[in-house]
């Protein structure tokens, strides 16, 4: 009831599902030390997102995936390939993954509602397939049915790490609400991403998803 609550609030399945691409950019900022850049996430249907990220001298990093592999670019490792974790990691941030949540997780749990910055949330506890990375807890505000906050374990071939992200700012994008705005907190160091530019169903060559050659 909570996830398809989520799904009512920010515009309802039919008005996600018409969409056959988003394109996001903005700026990122890692405020404890801070370097600013920018980011762009790139979604197509069925399942193909790129995500580029640039930030001031220290370069770009690309990540893909085309629909069955995935691929990660940047200044200190070079082009590799994704293992089975970072693939679901990536696979779950295609827009339309909050729709087909009966898909993307293996088992969800209703956890209880608690207060969080002074607000009444529904926790929900989402854990993947076997092999798809750690569980994810999600805390929905109780009254307006909008993810405020994620709480996860990154696991990557780099490091594993646990990451809270908060969403606010939500405004409309044609028929649909998204979160402008992402805090995402880190053991290390702390990502604010602000979105200017949200457009649905822009015309994407295949080739964005595609690994680069060596």
């Amino acid at each position: 009831d909570v996830l398809d609550g989520y799904v009512k609030a920010i515009g309802g399945r039919k008005a996600i599902e018409k969409h056959t691409s988003m394109v996001m950019a903005g700026s990122l900022e890692v405020v404890n030390i801070g370097i600013k850049g920018t980011v762009e996430i790139i979604s197509k249907e069925p399942g193909k997102v790129a995500v580029t990220t640039t930030l001031d001298g220290l370069g770009t990093t690309r990540q893909g995936f085309d629909g069955k592999s995935g691929w990660s670019t940047d200044p200190l490792s070079g082009l590799r390939d994704m293992d089975a974790k970072e693939i679901a990691l990536i696979e779950r941030s295609v827009f339309s993954s909050d729709v087909r949540w009966r898909d993307v997780w293996k088992t969800v749990e209703f956890v209880g509602t608690e207060t969080l910055d002074g607000r009444s949330v529904h926790v929900v506890k989402l854990s993947p397939a076997p092999g798809g990375g750690s569980s994810t807890t999600n805390f929905y505000d109780a009254e307006s049915g909008l993810l405020v906050r994620t709480d996860m374990t990154i696991e990557t071939t780099a490091a594993t790490m646990p990451v809270t992200t908060t969403l606010s700012d939500y405004r409309k994008i044609g028929d649909v609400l998204i979160a402008m705005k992402m805090v995402q907190a880190m053991p290390t160091a702390t990502l604010v991403t602000q979105f200017t530019d949200v457009r649905f169903d822009v015309k994407i060559d295949d080739a964005v998803f595609a690994k680069p050659a060596r």
